[in-house]
């Protein structure tokens, strides 16, 4: 397990606003990125296209349309969008305020660091003006339910969603619920949107997160969540193996 913080990420240009990556090939990921966007009023982050990536985008503060081509999507906090590879696809923060996103990829789009994808307009990608989208909202509150989990559990995205590469859970706790995980894909990554937790893990000494708090987990890695706050939530995502994305 690596752990890690939403505000100590690397920054990277791609459009306007601001925008860090956190995990990413060269500080160990193989299969999974993460990385966390704050974007003021007007600010746009260019569309562009992952040609074998799936790309999950999810609201923490804030909202935020998706833009593609001359299509808009909205988006408000709290709700993830995922994008399957092969559609173009930006962002454009449209309200008065700012909005704060983080988005994962797998497998990593290096693209996105480099700068190939901050192209100038004229060069940006467009889909096709008779492309069917297959981009899906959720609220994540509203996720399917999984009754094994002795908290509020839900699964968000998934193969059955379309998404071939990605498993998005989010968890809802309450003071002194526990949640246990079993790391199902090639790596994992855990984010604490609000809330208080104690991460204990057979591998390691417990360790206390906080909102914000990023980790990183590898395949088949048990591990079980302690909320010590009236509330708090958490997303999980898992870059899934290949025989489980079909």
């Amino acid at each position: 397990m690596q752990f890690l913080n939403l505000t100590g990420g690397t920054a990277f240009n791609m459009g306007k606003g601001r925008n860090w990556r956190v995990i990413h090939p060269e500080m160990g990921a193989s299969f999974i990125t993460l990385n966390h966007a704050r974007h003021d009023s007007g600010n746009e982050f260019y569309q562009h296209i992952h040609d074998y990536s799936d790309d999950i985008i999810i609201v923490l503060d804030g909202s935020v349309a998706l833009r593609q081509g001359q299509k808009y999507t909205p988006a408000v906090a709290g709700e993830a969008l995922m994008i399957p590879a092969g559609e173009v696809h930006g962002t454009l923060n449209t309200g008065d305020g700012v909005v704060r996103m983080v988005s994962l990829q797998s497998p990593p789009d290096m693209a996105l660091y480099t700068g190939e994808h901050n192209k100038t307009e004229t060069k940006r990608p467009v889909p096709a003006s008779d492309r069917v989208s297959t981009v899906l909202v959720v609220r994540m509150a509203s996720g399917s339910p999984d009754f094994r989990k002795s908290c509020d559990w839900r699964r968000v995205f998934g193969p059955e969603h379309g998404s071939s590469r990605m498993l998005l859970e989010y968890g809802s706790l309450k003071t002194e619920e526990t949640v246990d995980l079993v790391e199902e894909g090639r790596e994992g990554v855990l984010v604490l949107l609000t809330g208080e937790f104690v991460l204990e893990c057979p591998r390691q000494p417990v360790v206390d997160l906080a909102e914000g708090s990023v980790v990183l987990t590898a395949g088949s890695e048990a591990f079980r969540l302690l909320c010590r706050s009236p509330v708090g939530t958490v997303i999980h995502c898992s870059a899934l193996p290949e025989d489980k994305t079909r």
